[in-house]
């Protein structure tokens, strides 16, 4: 699509005006990059579609590109019109063109590091500066020493792009980079000739989804990032770990030290999906294992064609009766049991029943103590260089992935257990359950707990959903104890929560019980949380059950949907300091899980600026964090991207809790607590107090159209009428960032900011310059403001909505304040070269401008026909690859 620099240098001039040559977005290379991938997608679509497509893609791109150069509204209207004359067809087109542009311009930002998120510390950095703080050696080693950090792979749907177009992008990110590293012409004309090919499949390949994955295929999917990525990026990632452990004169980690722990909720996560069940979950961990032994297989097939010496230690020699080549023998037995159990898992998948064979291996010990023996021996008869190399890793990655290669955490909603418990309780003759008080369900549930006796006979009889959950507790016990990790409990609020999830456990023959974890995430809930926990931190039998170790969860989503960015971002952190007050009162170790996701609604952002926004103390060295949809790609999509992303979680982890964050003022805390207030009060007025506003949101956004996206097997909503609580909180910001509006991230702020701005503007400063917590919260504001675009937004109204443009006008207009309180904000922050990376949004807009454009007109066009119609499927279709192109141009979903 392009055919020369010069464009691009105009539009990123336009987008960097005013700027340093040293701060520009592209480097020429970038430009060459994107030259070089917008050429050959403009062959391609000549070739497969003619030269009349071709120049209306160009046509309407030229206009684009002028309307954003010139800022002028004129050519916006100008494009629109051509738009509005598009049919189905040209407007799938046109849709296709602009967003495999975009998704080739992410590509190559992604090579030169563009969307990858730096760190302002290595973790060498990290440890000097703590020392030069104060902060000596032995506490620095203690808490390495102690590092957990688990990253839990979700299936939240929030990755437009199908997995064969991902793996198609990974050769094209392939190609580019060997053709940046070459100078022979003929090199880069056969790397051109090949990118010509993927480019032509990539445009003969259909782009959506026309299939709901089940659960089974998100845990697929789970696996081969694994496989493709994490499993071999661990072993390289200690290595760089321990070279800066050595370089500040700190031991290294002990090769059986794992700080990255990886954990999933595809196949485990049941709140709101009826499609997850206990038969699910059964049939996701024999994947996971089944994977697991293959993968270890695999590296232990090349350790035996690698180790053909024959020197070995006394303990080796003995145990392989002297063979010529000892340690071929003693592994080839190792080898023969996993490949028995390989192929034993894979015919249990098939037959989905869960039993395990004697021949199997059953331990991870079964691996760990050959590889030990070996690696030992190795050592003592001066091959430490062969030690310390493929054996050391692969120990490393079966220290870190285990048999299981995940920890499935089982996530259920709070209401489903405690009707559960009604009923033992009617069956029991007790009577009503749910008429209890707290204090009285606590008495009985601790009374339980501490029987000998068992609850239930296996007479009760429970409803469909009651006996789905009986049967997930059973599967649980009847698995693998390896293999889970944490029992997670959505909408969590009282301490009876938690302790009936422990007595089903009890109850249901879980011999190792899985740790219950409450999850906090509307506004009331985190305000209730410090108590909720010290009620159950006072129950004597509680403590020693949790053997004084505890982790809390805390949901960024569902309290943003509930009281807007600001407020919940302020009673995240107050929660966790409160909480952590009274753990450490109880003398309990807390481990903090953060539910974040990918869009600034959701928590996401930079990782490095998230944790290091934490309140002072709340993070020692243990964290535990979602990962989801399009984010898990982007961060563990390739080995070098996925190194990148260990050492950053590494060096922010170790920098939070070596030199944690100033504790805040009492002025500034004062201040938040009356923004906190202020914009809730605005935020709720708006979303759940105006009659017109869930209109407005289901008429003027494709809120309801998103439902029709296959990219995850959970249902869009919690319940089937319509309202604000039902809608779960991807589809909500996911909506918003498709019209550009982003009403998620800011809505409640600009009345909340403008009641402060001019009598506490030298507070406001002072918070931006010496306190992260602020300082982050208002950079993720300014992120995603300029995504925004109140022009686009508009031309919704004129397609979707005309009798509520008022009201549209009126949103529209608090966007308009936000954004010039926004200039203020961002006039008390020195710029950093860093911050041209957000301008890669500006000069993306012209690309996703039309994207915006066609959705409006296609959404229109849909309304008025019949869904069984031809055209429809057409526009429909048109509709979905809009809703993926404006994705990968804003560079999140949900």
């Amino acid at each position: 699509m392009t055919s020369n620099c010069n464009e691009v240098n105009e539009l990123a001039d336009a987008v960097s005006r005013g700027k340093s040559e040293k701060n520009h977005l592209y480097s020429t290379q970038v430009k060459l990059d994107i030259e070089t991938l917008g050429d050959i997608l403009g062959q391609v679509i000549k070739e497969q579609e003619g030269v009349r497509s071709f120049e209306l893609v160009e046509k309407i791109r030229h206009i684009s590109i002028q309307s954003r150069i010139q800022g002028s509204k004129e050519f916006l209207d100008e494009l629109f019109l051509i738009i509005r004359h598009l049919n189905a067809q040209d407007s799938v087109l046109v849709s296709r063109a602009f967003g495999h542009f975009l998704n080739l311009v992410n590509i190559a930002e992604s090579i030169h590091g563009i969307d990858i998120e730096t760190p302002t510390e290595s973790v060498l950095s990290v440890i000097e500066n703590a020392l030069k703080a104060g902060v000596n050696k032995t506490k620095i080693h203690k808490v390495i020493e102690a590092l957990s950090i688990e990253l839990v792979l979700t299936a939240h749907p929030t990755e437009v792009k199908r997995r064969t177009l991902i793996r198609k992008h990974n050769q094209i990110t392939s190609l580019i980079k060997r053709r940046g590293r070459t100078d022979s012409e003929y090199e880069k004309i056969n790397i051109d000739r090949k990118l010509h090919a993927v480019i032509t499949n990539l445009w003969l390949t259909d782009e959506i989804r026309r299939k709901r994955p089940t659960p089974i295929e998100e845990a697929k999917w789970g696996c081969a990032v694994i496989e493709e990525s994490l499993w071999h990026s661990v072993p390289l990632y200690f290595r760089r770990f321990n070279h800066a452990l050595s370089s500040a004169g700190l031991p290294e980690l002990g090769i059986e030290k794992t700080p990255i722990k990886l954990g999933s909720w595809m196949g485990g996560d049941r709140d709101g999906n009826p499609f997850v069940t206990a038969k699910t979950t059964e049939e996701v961990v024999m994947l996971f294992r089944w994977r697991a032994f293959a993968l270890i297989l695999t590296d232990i097939n090349d350790l035996i064609q690698d180790l053909s010496i024959n020197v070995c230690s006394h303990e080796i020699k003995e145990a392989t009766n002297g063979a010529h080549e000892p340690y071929r023998v003693l592994l080839r037995e190792l080898r023969d049991k996993l490949e028995f159990t390989v192929n034993w898992y894979k015919s249990r998948i098939i037959k989905r029943r869960f039993r395990l064979d004697s021949a199997c291996v059953f331990a991870v010990d079964e691996i760990l103590d050959p590889l030990y023996l070996v690696y030992n021996s190795l050592k003592q008869n001066n091959a430490s260089s062969i030690a310390s190399d493929s054996v050391e890793d692969i120990i490393h990655k079966v220290h870190t992935f285990g048999i299981h290669l995940v920890k499935l955490d089982i996530r259920q909603e709070s209401t489903e257990h405690t009707n559960v418990m009604a009923q033992i309780y009617t069956h029991l003759g007790l009577g009503d359950y749910h008429a209890l008080t707290e204090d009285e369900k606590i008495n009985w549930l601790t009374q339980e707990l501490q029987s000998k006796r068992p609850l239930f006979a296996d007479d009760c009889i429970f409803d469909e959903m009651g006996q789905e959950v009986v049967n997930t507790f059973k599967t649980i016990a009847m698995l693998p104890e390896d293999q889970f990790g944490s029992y997670v409990i959505s909408m969590a609020s009282d301490p009876s929560d938690i302790l009936s999830v422990v007595l089903l456990q009890k109850t249901l023959g879980i011999k190792k019980p899985l740790p219950v974890v409450p999850l906090f995430e509307t506004l009331d809930d985190l305000k209730g949380s410090a108590k909720t926990m010290d009620r159950l931190f006072a129950i004597d039998w509680y403590r020693a059950h949790c053997q004084a170790k505890q982790e809390v969860m805390i949901g960024y989503s569902d309290s943003a949907k509930d009281a807007g960015k600001l407020a919940a971002s302020w009673q995240l952190y107050q929660a966790q300091k409160e909480i952590t007050d009274i753990a450490n009162r109880y003398d309990i170790k807390l481990c903090f899980f953060h539910g974040r996701g990918g869009s600034v609604g959701r928590g996401g952002g930079p990782i490095q600026s998230a944790l290091l926004s934490q309140p002072p103390n709340t993070v020692n060295g243990r964290i535990k964090i979602t990962e989801q949809g399009e984010v898990i790609h982007k961060k563990f999509g390739s080995m070098k991207t996925t190194q990148q992303n260990l050492m950053l979680y590494t060096s922010s982890v170790l920098h939070a809790s070596l030199t944690p964050p100033v504790t805040p003022k009492e002025s500034w805390v004062k201040l938040m607590e009356s923004l906190s207030v202020a914009s809730t009060k605005d935020y709720r007025s708006v979303v759940r107090n105006d009659k017109v506003f869930l209109e407005y949101f289901a008429t003027a956004t494709p809120s309801n159209e998103l439902g029709r996206l296959c990219i995850g097997s959970r249902p869009a909503k919690r319940k089937k009428q319509v309202s604000l609580s039902a809608l779960r909180a991807i589809p909500w910001i996911f909506a918003w960032t498709q019209t550009r509006l982003m009403l998620p991230s800011w809505l409640g702020m600009e009345s909340a900011f403008e009641s402060v701005l001019e009598k506490e503007k030298k507070t406001l400063k002072e918070m931006v310059d010496q306190w992260p917590f602020f300082d982050n919260l208002i950079d993720l504001l300014n992120m995603t403001l300029l995504k925004s675009d109140i022009n686009i937004s508009h031309y919704y109204d004129e397609n979707l909505s005309k009798s509520l443009s008022e009201y549209g006008n009126f949103l529209r207009d608090k966007l308009q304040s936000m954004l010039a309180v926004n200039d203020v904000l961002q006039s008390f922050i020195e710029k950093g070269e860093n911050d041209e990376s957000a301008s890669a949004l500006q000069y993306r807009s012209p690309y996703v401008d039309p994207l915006n454009l066609i959705q409006a007109h296609v959404m229109q066009k849909m309304h008025a026909l019949n869904e069984k119609d031809l055209e429809y499927k057409n526009y429909e279709d048109a509709l979905m690859l809009t809703i993926a192109g404006i994705a990968a141009g804003m560079k999140n979903t949900g």
